[in-house]
């Protein structure tokens, strides 16, 4: 009897879970941590309050708020077209995304088209709010965003495509970000707008937008144009914009200039980037920038490409490369031999390049101002890959800059989440920490006709990014609310 009693204890636990089982119905999980942090930016950015007050105001009989926000949150988690967020909505845990439809995102995005500029002043002073920023030093450069189709629109033109597909129409991107990394503005221009004149159009709209004291603009070679420049200095706007090594008449008087350089160092003392400095046209200062490592790398790809040259010249299949490296060769009747001259004026330029700026901070404040350019690189980097910017499927004028605005916000949310985990000391990458919110799911269970949401373990740094963003973990169990 004892040994009976001991061999059906073993089944106890078991029918204890069955029995149990019988009351419980669970739904599948859906996620549920990405969207609670992403609202909690939302509503501390200012962005959340103004779009209800504009969807009120409007009189529209539907959340388009909520539309717009599932469509930036979409684009942090999984981006989809527009369409196929109809299967996306229902695998995330927010009921008020329940009664959305297709046609709710697209109104959504003609919204956003209208309001775009009125947001961005609102993500300022949010900024301003939460990292106490000023708006002194900003970073200003454009991208290019190829279309499917041919789309008939005054934004679709032909142009120089930095996406590298010259067969499609295209449309401009310029993006305007704080010295800190935060996207505050951005502009759609047709697509054959040279960047010069890109600026020339933010710039003036940002001053007539935004009461503006001081701000010292950076941008790379492609902004410098004569007539830029001559309106920087007209509506007496600080710049520091690099400067093409080629245009040797405005440079050689920085190149040639005579004494040792001015090092700056890195933290443990090292040299880093060596600095001279000389009077430019117009009053402006140009300010010769060195870098030894880069020096040697430029240098290593000018023997490379001589002795490529060389091979070809020997093997008679020179003619392929004349395209691309004509200045490196001569030739004579149907002779070619290296143009030793050339190459040996390529070495001046080894590791070098030169900034021109009318401000008066000092050369190192110049240089580390210009070198905190790779950010808005970085941005358009995010938005092209992560964000799915590109190809653009839309066709109509509002319903293109209204996308590129949904794009824009994402990656202001992605770079607030980014900013707030730098400040707490946290070092994993942002991507990371999205995809472990993702990970944090609300499962809806029923027992005995009780309606509960059950949160998932939270993963790897969700609860930093729960902390930081300034919002409550949910419990693990817990009514579900009607």
């Amino acid at each position: 009897m004892d040994r009976l009693v001991q061999h059906l204890a073993q089944f106890t636990p078991r029918l204890q879970v069955i029995e149990a089982l019988t009351a419980i119905a669970a739904d599948a999980g859906r996620a549920w941590g990405l969207v609670l942090v992403a609202r909690a930016l939302w509503e501390r950015l200012g962005v959340g309050p103004h779009l209800r007050q504009l969807v009120q105001r409007a009189g529209h009989s539907v959340p388009l708020d909520e539309a717009i926000f599932a469509m930036v949150v979409n684009r942090l988690a999984d981006p989809h077209s527009k369409r196929g967020m109809l299967a996306w909505l229902p695998t995330v845990w927010e009921p008020r995304w329940a009664e959305l439809e297709l046609h709710h995102l697209y109104r959504g995005l003609d919204l956003l088209a209208e309001v775009g500029p009125e947001l961005e002043r609102v993500l300022f002073d949010g900024y301003r709010d939460l990292f106490h920023l000023e708006l002194d030093l900003v970073f200003f450069d454009t991208t290019s965003s190829y279309f499917v189709g041919h789309p008939q629109t005054p934004l679709a033109q032909r142009g120089y495509s930095k996406d590298h597909r010259p067969d499609r129409q295209q449309l401009l991107l310029g993006l305007l970000m704080t010295r800190d990394g935060l996207p505050v503005g951005h502009w759609v221009f047709p697509g054959a707008t040279v960047d010069h004149q890109a600026m020339a159009h933010a710039l003036a709209d940002l001053k007539q937008r935004w009461p503006i004291t001081r701000l010292i603009v950076v941008g790379d070679r492609g902004m410098l144009a004569p007539h830029l420049l001559e309106w920087l200095d007209a509506a007496r706007w600080e710049y520091i914009l690099g400067q093409p090594l080629r245009r040797r008449r405005v440079v050689d008087p920085v190149l040639r200039r005579r004494g040792r350089y001015h090092w700056l160092r890195h933290s443990d003392g090292s040299r880093a980037l060596g600095v001279k400095e000389a009077p430019g046209p117009g009053g402006t200062r140009l300010i010769l920038v060195y870098n030894p490592e880069r020096a040697a790398e430029d240098a290593a790809l000018r023997d490379a490409l001589r002795a490529q040259l060389a091979r070809a010249i020997d093997q008679g299949s020179v003619r392929p490369l004349l395209k691309g490296y004509r200045r490196y060769v001569i030739t004579e009747g149907t002779t070619i031999r290296i143009h030793e001259q050339a190459f040996r004026g390529e070495a001046r330029y080894d590791g070098k390049f030169v900034l021109r700026t009318n401000t008066s901070l000092p050369a190192a404040e110049v240089v580390a101002a210009y070198k905190q350019a790779w950010q808005i690189e970085r941005a358009f980097r995010t938005l092209k890959s992560h964000l799915d910017l590109r190809p653009m499927f839309h066709w109509t004028d509002a319903r293109i800059r209204g996308h590129i605005t949904v794009c824009v916000l994402a990656l202001v949310l992605e770079y607030t989440l980014q900013r707030l985990l730098r400040d707490a000391g946290c070092t994993t990458s942002t991507r990371t920490v999205l995809t472990d919110l993702e990970q944090v799911q609300a499962v809806p269970l029923t027992v005995n006709n009780q309606a509960y949401l059950c949160r998932t373990p939270l993963v790897g740094t969700a609860a930093t990014a729960f902390r930081v963003a300034g919002v409550a973990v949910p419990p693990t169990i817990a009514l579900r609310p009607h």
